[in-house]
C-alpha cells in the first residue's frame, strides 16, 4: 500500500527484486522503501538470492548455525535461518565480539561487501583490513553495482530502497569464480 512512496529512481529495482521473491514487505501490506536496512534483512535478502527458496522453506535447516556462530542470534529468532546459512556460507560477517547485532542498521558498504561476496568475491583477506571500505567501492564500482546510486552515504545506514538498487545491480553482473593457481 505504500509503493508510492517508493522513489523513482530505485521503482524498478524495488519491483524486479519484489517480484523475484528476494525482497517483502514490513506487514500490513506496507514496504517501507525508506527504511533502514537491519543486518537480519539482509541476511534474509542473501539467503533468498542465493538459493532461490524465496518461500523460506529450509530456514529451519540453519537456524541452529545462527546460535553457533554469534552469540546474540538465538536459534528461535524469525531470522536465525537466514543470518546461519548466510554466515556458513561466507556471506556474511558479524561485527566483532562473537555479534552478529541482527537489529543493528546496515551500512552501504556492509551491504555492497555480502552482495559482493554472493557473487563470488569471496576470497580469503578480500574486504578486510583498514581500507576494507575502498576495496569494496573499487570492485562494486567496476562491476556497476552503485549504478542509480546517487547522494547515498556508503558509510551510513541505507535505506530497504536502495538495497533493492544494489541486488538489481549485483543481479545483472558477472558471477565471478577463481581458480587458485591463477586468481
Amino acid at each position: 500500500s505504500d509503493s508510492d512512496k517508493v522513489s523513482a529512481e530505485y521503482a524498478v529495482a524495488v519491483d524486479v527484486a519484489t517480484q523475484l521473491g528476494i525482497l517483502e514487505g514490513m506487514g500490513n501490506g506496507k514496504y517501507a522503501p525508506q527504511g533502514t536496512l537491519t543486518r537480519a534483512q539482509l541476511a534474509t535478502m542473501v539467503y533468498r538470492m542465493t538459493t532461490g527458496d524465496v518461500t523460506d522453506v529450509y530456514t529451519a535447516n540453519f537456524a541452529g548455525g545462527a546460535a553457533e556462530a554469534f552469540s546474540d542470534t538465538a536459534a528461535t529468532a524469525w531470522y536465525a535461518g537466514y543470518v546461519g546459512y548466510a554466515a556458513d556460507a561466507g556471506y556474511l560477517k558479524g561485527v566483532g565480539d562473537g555479534l552478529y547485532k541482527p537489529n543493528s542498521a546496515m551500512t552501504g558498504y556492509q551491504a555492497l561487501a555480502a552482495f559482493l561476496r554472493v557473487v563470488g568475491y569471496n576470497q580469503p583477506g578480500q574486504f578486510t583490513g583498514a581500507d576494507w571500505t575502498v576495496q569494496v567501492a573499487q570492485v562494486a564500482y567496476e562491476i556497476g553495482a552503485l549504478e542509480g546510486i546517487t547522494g547515498v552515504d556508503l558509510n551510513a545506514a541505507i535505506s530497504r530502497e536502495v538495497a533493492a538498487q544494489m541486488i538489481f545491480n549485483i543481479l545483472f553482473s558477472d558471477i565471478v569464480s577463481y581458480t587458485p593457481a591463477f586468481g
